[in-house]
């Protein structure tokens, strides 16, 4: 990011919504941008009774400050913020390090106020001309200390391409669990990841070493797609042997590869680039092909 850029930023972070330029100097320019955004978005104005200079801060081991015997958080502005947040969490509300939606929402309550409403819409929902995504919205509305109150929300969608087996089966709930998962790390300002929102394979990469067997609802989804893709059918097994180099069986290839076959599928089904349209060497289905 460039100088003018980041000035620009703190510029108005300052001028418009009351913070303070020497704190938000100490900020990365992700965090500075994110901060900005969710400002943006939320109106958020700093009570000028709460500036940076009106606070004593002494250094501590764990970035916190003590006064009186109490410890005193960092302001959400602070690069510390994270962390503190991250330590309000008990194991239970922690998997692998990422906190539960469970955990989210008590830590929401505990740090930032009231949930006076919760509600999820769903934006789309499953169906074979989408790859069987679900998209879902989630609002939150909190009443903070001072009876103010704030509106946040996140969206989420699931599909089988980014949804660990077995919980691929329940697109919606997982959509749905997720957005208020993205909703509310917006109200916590978190940066970590929730543990719902991970994935079974990131950037291609599986997250367990344990190898699954493709499965019958991968099946049932590559036989539907690749019987009627954007008006074209598709020859499941060439499109196997095209993409799969190791490739010797539909029911010998691991639950990874059906992911890899449902995602070229899609792919083609959205008519992505690259994939405005289907090659005449993968033309034509044959009902039989999960036996080849």
């Amino acid at each position: 990011m460039s100088e003018t850029s980041r000035g620009l930023m703190i510029s108005e972070l300052v001028e418009t919504h009351g913070y303070d330029s020497e704190q938000l100097n100490q900020l990365s320019d992700e965090d500075l941008a994110s901060e900005l955004d969710i400002a943006k978005e939320t109106g958020f104005v700093m009570d000028n009774s709460d500036s940076f200079e009106d606070i004593e801060i002494e250094e501590s081991i764990d970035d916190t400050v003590a006064t009186n015997d109490q410890i005193v958080p960092p302001l959400p502005t602070d690069p510390a913020w994270n962390d503190y947040v991250m330590a309000q969490f008990v194991p239970e509300e922690l998997q692998d390090g990422n906190p539960t939606v469970d955990g989210l929402r008590r830590v929401v309550e505990l740090l930032v106020g009231e949930v006076s409403a919760s509600v999820t819409t769903i934006t789309q929902v499953p169906n074979p001309n989408n790859g069987w995504t679900a998209t879902a919205t989630h609002n939150i509305n909190i009443r903070d200390t001072d009876g103010n109150g704030r509106c946040y929300s996140g969206s989420a969608d699931a599909h089988p391409d980014n949804t660990e087996h077995p919980y691929s089966k329940y697109p919606t709930a997982i959509a749905e669990t997720r957005a208020e998962a993205r909703a509310l790390r917006r109200v916590l300002r978190l940066r970590t990841i929730a543990a719902e929102e991970v994935a079974s394979v990131i950037n291609g990469t599986p997250t367990s070493t344990k190898i699954e067997s493709i499965n019958d609802q991968q099946l049932n989804v590559i036989d539907i797609l690749a019987n009627n893709t954007r008006g074209k059918n598709i020859d499941v097994v060439a499109l196997a042997k095209s993409i799969l180099p190791s490739y010797n069986s539909i029911r010998k290839l691991s639950h990874d590869d059906g992911i890899t076959l449902l995602t070229d599928l899609n792919k083609y089904q959205r008519g992505e680039k690259g994939f405005e349209s289907v090659p005449d060497t993968l033309l034509g289905y044959k009902e039989d092909w999960r036996n080849k």
